[in-house]
């Protein structure tokens, strides 16, 4: 009985650990300023230096920590598994750090900011779709797929 569940929980303990690394390192570019929406000229003027430098640095990463939990998956199909988990524990964690001044009663308290809390929870929402979904979930399947191949190959 042990043997049959050892895979399991190395399964569901890889992808807990990808998702909340890979919403670690979201969040660490979006505290940056290097995923956020150009709702401006152009990004922060302390980012355009080096935007290029941490962007190359965040995508890789997110490439790295993909392949690392697809080896230690150890199987493609329970990679693609762990992939669409940790994308989904890594949304949930980024979504609920951007509305985190929402879930405090002491900093919004009243009914003449219950707009103000919509609003917060409306953007937060938005942030998060547009920072997780055009290039990061490819980046996430193919390293999953990469590192999982790469395991039932040369492993």
């Amino acid at each position: 009985m042990k043997e049959r569940l050892a895979p399991y929980w190395r399964t569901l303990l890889v992808t807990l650990g990808w998702g909340t690394s890979f919403g670690a390192i979201t969040l660490w570019a979006i505290f940056q300023g290097l995923l956020l929406p150009n709702f401006t000229t152009g990004p922060p003027p302390e980012v355009q230096q080096t935007e290029t430098m941490r962007l190359a640095l965040y995508y890789s990463t997110v490439l790295g920590l993909s392949v690392l939990s697809g080896v230690l998956i150890a199987d493609l199909g329970k990679t693609i598994g762990g992939f669409a988990g940790s994308y989904l524990l890594g949304g949930i964690i980024v979504f609920l750090v951007l509305s985190a001044p929402n879930l405090s009663d002491a900093t919004l308290s009243g009914l003449r900011l219950y707009l103000t809390r919509q609003g917060l929870d409306k953007i937060s929402l938005d942030l998060t779709f547009r920072v997780l979904f055009p290039l990061p979930i490819f980046v996430l399947l193919l390293g999953g797929i990469l590192g999982g191949a790469l395991e039932e190959h040369y492993l």
